[in-house]
């Protein structure tokens, strides 16, 4: 270190003057604290959390010992806890069968301070109930972070019991989540998650679905959704879902199916509205080999597109009765395997925005100058025929006049 001239004394963290043996830092500022195993430190993050002005960060080091910590840790405080390394700073609950993380905000909507939130990063979690649960808060972010062999979810947002309002702009990024007991990410429309975000996160080997989002406005941007014990992500009521540029693989092991067996699928839409682009579906793998690769269960207006599929044991899509209005643009997906549509009953089920061949007497158009293919069931020709929708008709070029009844 470079001497200070006229050999000064170093100058203290909080005023006045220290002497070279006095280099530890102050313990008590107000918005920066420091957890672990030296004497100036707080040995515990809830500690540090309970000392601590609102907005501030909690840096927890490399030799912060879990055996210090009472499970759950609670934030309240909008703070940012922020570990060394998330493969070195461990934060273990074992066997507590108490959740590690809990986030509180606990406010009316009209009461939201949306410029102070709470920030997780760079640690390694492990045991314990759920990694890191979220009831609920605005703009937390969950970056950086491993969480692993948890009894129960590895992140969950749920709406409990004394703090109402709704989770909204959430945001998690570089989240790896392996061997846990419930869902990797666990973010259903019953915890109110609007425009939650899933960028460049891995959920692998967990006993339920990779990832469970529901909610307004969720989308989830790359990563990595393998060998999960039913389906790698489904989208459950909410609208506006979206999953592009993903990895997903194997997921689906019949041994850890749910009791119903219900058949396993990378994607799943139920009942809702999502979208699914330029993502890679390869059904067998180490986890297992996947049964579906895209199963619409009551999907509305819901469409897949330039995505490529293989080796599932159903084949690519599945359409059930219950979905109507899907898109599965055809022409934009590559698919290796012996079968694409597997069953195609669902209600006005499109390609590139046109009907795939039905009977359009039992089938209106959606809207003025829609397009669609008869089956041949109401042509004069008895072949497939392209028609257009108008005045409450489907009309074919071979001059055939549709009207649904």
């Amino acid at each position: 270190m470079m001497a200070l001239a006229g050999g000064a004394g170093l100058v203290g963290i909080a005023g006045g003057t220290a002497s070279a043996s006095e280099t530890q830092p102050n313990p008590t500022f107000e918005t920066e604290q420091v957890v672990g195993d030296e004497d100036w430190m707080y040995d515990s993050i809830q500690a540090a959390h309970d000392d601590i002005e609102e907005g501030g960060r909690i840096n927890v080091t490399e030799s912060y010992d879990s055996a210090n910590e009472s499970f759950p840790i609670v934030l309240t405080n909008h703070v940012n806890v922020t570990g060394a390394h998330r493969g070195t700073t461990v934060v273990d609950a074992g066997d507590s069968g108490e959740n590690v993380f809990e986030i509180r905000e606990g406010l009316n909507d009209d009461q939201r301070p949306y410029t102070r939130t709470h920030a997780i990063e760079h640690l390694h979690i492990q045991g314990g109930e759920i990694g890191v649960l979220i009831s609920p808060e605005t703009s937390a972010t969950i970056q950086h972070l491993m969480v692993q062999n948890t009894n129960s979810h590895g992140i969950a947002s749920l709406d409990q019991d004394g703090n109402s309002g709704v989770s909204f702009m959430n945001y998690f990024h570089n989240v790896h989540v392996f061997s846990v007991g419930g869902n990797g990410f666990h973010l259903p429309f019953s915890g109110v998650n609007h425009a939650s975000r899933l960028q460049f996160c891995i959920a692998w080997d967990n006993d339920g679905i990779g990832a469970n989002v529901g909610g307004y406005g969720t989308h989830i941007a790359g990563g990595v959704y393998q060998g999960n014990g039913h389906h790698g992500v489904r989208f459950t009521p909410g609208a506006n879902q979206f999953i592009r540029d993903a990895y997903l693989e194997g997921n689906g092991d019949d041994q850890r199916a749910n009791e119903n067996h219900e058949y396993s699928a990378d994607v799943q839409i139920d009942n809702t509205q999502a979208s699914i682009e330029n993502c890679y579906f390869q059904g067998a793998g180490a986890g297992g080999q996947t049964e579906r690769g895209v199963d619409f269960k009551g999907g509305i207006n819901s469409h897949v597109s330039n995505c490529l599929f293989r080796n599932h044991q159903q084949g690519a899509v599945y359409v059930d009765g219950d979905s109507t209005q899907c898109d599965l643009h055809l022409k934009s997906n590559i698919n290796w395997d012996d079968t694409y549509i597997i069953e195609n009953n669902g209600d006005s089920t499109r390609s590139e925005g046109d009907l795939l061949p039905t009977d359009l007497s039992t089938t209106a158009g959606k809207y003025a100058h829609d397009s669609g293919y008869d089956d041949g069931t109401n042509t004069s020709s008895g072949h497939p025929e392209q028609a257009v929708w108008y005045d409450g008709a489907w009309y074919t070029w071979g001059g055939d006049v549709i009207r649904p009844s």
